[in-house]
């Protein structure tokens, strides 16, 4: 028995014996770089394999190194499985001692650098040979030619012209390596036999190449241009096609000026084909004058011009008579009709349409209407009647053309001489916000207007302009006063002297009763930072209400401006709002701001723990952390790191609302911002014994 009892004992220890041997809390503590490990060479834009060796279970973090220096983060985490593809970013910057660094995602003290620096070529490539323009070419301005290369670089290359060695142009800034560019020589090059070419690489300038030798430019080509039409004594005009001609033995485009009187006028074209034929349409707008030239010059050696040899005419507005036929005296015409204005011309070009009274300026018809004889008139509903109108039809391109209806005629402008109110006419009582008729009786034609007086002062307009039917439905605006002294004006729109008052005032009950109770928060109540409040009131008014935050008796913030009276609103506290017990709110009638309530004691706001957290003074740990957000502004993603694990993160729009949070407890970590809307947001970090916020911004 005692025998049996050993070995159960002795069987029980061996099985504690191997649970202990194999309990390891830490699951691998080994991690080692095998490449790039020191000497290899990377080429910025080539794919590089990253491998490694370690015990550890979970993902690794992979971040690159230069002079022992962190430069990016290669990634924040992939499986441990020994082995990581690179692409060397394209724009990353040459050098010799570059290492890099991976560890342990879930244990970041297990970690291992290269054992020695590495190198990235960060152009990739070192040779770049121009093979034309190499030398002995001549180029015309004009034309297409091609400048071609070869190299072993990577990326885009930039393209200058050089002359005598000196910069000239940027032929190109940035254009695809393929080892061809297509360029038109520009016009207003300078001939010329020393130039030459560059290219380089656009990531490191310093690997390029010149032509071997100059080549030639012509910059225009030929000695001569001879202006053939208008050579002298020709008449154009204005609104009409014309055939601008030369002969020219220059290559390259021309230009072509017009002169008067010897003196620049206008670009008629500022480049156009050496084809010998121009068709130029003469501006409507030029004025008359018979000391016209044209000039037409190279545009790449203006040297080398002509100008018509003798002055042409440009007849700049066609014609010399306007007739008016209709109105032309005796007519009668009425307000609110449509009437018909008719004349006869020999004019080019729109026509200009006015009204006179009394050969008075009284307004514009038409600023500019087609010179086709006939224009449709909508006589104004609200002109006014009388007997001694005219209409003045002019040229738009020569005012002096012009002519006046002979004799007058009339407008009848209102018709009927009374507007009686019916209602409100006196002792009724309306209330804001709600639906009354206005109503009157007249004998005029035409619309009304409606206006809304108090004490006999001008109030409002109720309708600028209604049909004259007797009746319109009236939504008393909830924000009117209230007062027992108002009156209604009504008046013919065409003739304002036919109008006709309530005949005593009426009363309008702007608000609606006298109280708003707030009925919570109203004491005592603790919120949470980032949820929502329910606010409650009672009231017996009618219209909006106004609700407000106050904090320690002062105004913090608008929180709605005017929201239905239905005695709640659910109202999101920001996330990012003071944490304080010193709160109230504050509700109030729109219509009568004097009638509000506050709630009656303060309630609390606190942060999502329920706590506010402070830094331990003397403790290293919870000292102020030294945090860095990068890049600020973020595009795609925004690094944070600190001097101690990250345990706690939100970012939060500018309206308070959390759209990401995560619990890394690492020192560094990344948030993806791609998609979010650009603007303002916050990032708030909580390490130990410390809450931090900061402001960053999404592009």
């Amino acid at each position: 028995m005692k025998n049996v009892k050993r070995i159960t004992m002795l069987m029980t220890a061996i099985t504690l014996i191997t649970f202990l041997s194999n309990f390891n809390p830490a699951v691998g503590s080994t991690l080692t770089v095998t490449s790039p490990n020191g000497g290899e060479t990377w080429t910025a834009g080539t794919t590089s394999t990253i491998t490694w060796t370690s015990d550890i279970t979970g993902n690794v973090r992979i971040s690159l190194y230069k002079n022992g220096v962190h430069r990016i983060l290669i990634t924040p985490g992939t499986p441990n499985n020994g082995t990581f593809t690179w692409m060397v970013p394209a724009f990353i910057a040459s050098g010799t001692d570059y290492t890099v660094k991976i560890s342990s995602c879930s244990n970041p003290p297990v970690s291992d650098f290269s054992n020695a620096n590495f190198t990235i070529n960060g152009a990739g490539g070192t040779i770049v040979a121009v093979t034309a323009p190499n030398g002995g070419e001549t180029w015309t301005v004009g034309t297409m030619s091609t400048i071609t290369w070869t190299s072993d670089i990577i990326g885009n290359v930039r393209i200058d012209l050089l002359k005598n060695g000196q910069q000239r142009a940027v032929i190109s800034h940035n254009t695809p390596n393929d080892s061809s560019f297509t360029w038109m020589v520009p016009n207003n090059m300078t001939s010329g036999t020393d130039y030459t070419v560059k290219v380089s690489s656009c990531t490191n300038p310093s690997v390029s190449d010149v032509s071997d030798a100059n080549f030639t430019i012509n910059g225009a080509g030929g000695t001569f241009m001879t202006v053939t039409a208008p050579n002298g004594g020709e008449t154009w005009s204005a609104g009409t096609t014309n055939t601008i001609t030369w002969t020219s033995d220059i290559t390259g485009n021309v230009r072509i000026s017009l002169y008067k009187n010897g003196v620049h006028r206008a670009v008629i074209t500022p480049g156009t084909p050496n084809s010998g034929t121009f068709n130029w349409l003469v501006p409507a707008f030029i004025a008359s004058g018979s000391d016209y030239t044209v000039k037409i010059s190279s545009c790449a050696n203006s040297s080398v011009s002509d100008v018509s040899d003798a002055n042409f005419t440009i007849n700049g507005a066609g014609g010399t008579v306007v007739t008016v036929t209709t109105p032309n005296g005796g007519e009668t015409w009425t307000t609110g009709t449509t009437s018909t204005i008719t004349w006869t011309s020999d004019i080019i070009g729109n026509v200009r349409i006015d009204l006179l009274k009394n050969g008075q300026q009284r307004a514009v018809i038409s600023h500019g209407t087609p010179n086709d004889s006939s224009f449709t008139w909508m006589v104004p509903a609200c002109i006014a009647s009388g007997t001694d109108y005219t209409v003045k039809i002019s040229s738009c391109l020569n005012p002096s053309l012009s002519d006046v209806s002979d004799a007058n005629f009339t407008i009848n402008g209102g018709g009927g001489t009374v507007v009686t109110v019916t209602a409100p006419n006196g002792g009724e009582t309306l209330t804001s916000g709600t639906a009354s008729t206005i109503t009157w009786t007249s004998d005029i034609t035409g619309n009304v207007r409606i206006s809304l007086y108090k004490n006999g002062v001008h109030r409002a307009v109720i309708t600028p302009g209604t049909p004259n039917n007797g009746t319109f439905i009236w939504t008393i605006p909830a924000c009117i006063a209230t007062g027992t002294d108002y009156t209604v004006k009504i008046s013919s729109c065409n003739n304002s002297s036919v109008n006709d008052f309530s005949d005593a005032t009426f009363t309008i009950n702007g608000g609606g009763g006298t109280i708003v109770t707030v009925t919570a928060p109203n004491g005592g109540e603790s919120f949470t930072a980032g949820s929502p409040c329910s606010i409650t009131w009672t009231s017996d008014i009618t219209g909006n209400v106004r609700i407000s935050l106050y904090k320690n008796g002062m105004h913090r913030a608008v929180i709605v401006p005017g929201v239905p009276n239905n005695g709640t609103y659910s109202w999101l506290i920001p996330a990012l709002i003071d944490f304080d017990s010193t709160y109230t709110i504050k509700i109030s009638s729109c219509s009568d701001p004097s009638i509000f309530d506050f709630s009656d004691a303060t309630f609390s706001i606190v942060p999502s723990d329920g706590a506010i957290l402070k830094t331990t003074p003397g403790a290293v740990d919870n000292a102020t952390p030294t945090l860095s957000l990068y890049p600020n502004p973020a595009i795609n993603i925004l690094n944070v790191s600190a001097d101690r694990n990250l345990k706690h993160v939100w970012l939060m729009n500018n309206l308070g609302t959390t759209v990401f949070e995560s619990l890394p407890d690492s020192r560094e970590m990344q948030i993806n911002v791609k998609g979010f809307s650009e603007g303002i947001y916050f990032v708030r970090i909580e390490t130990a014994g410390s809450m931090s916020t900061r402001k960053v911004i999404i592009k």
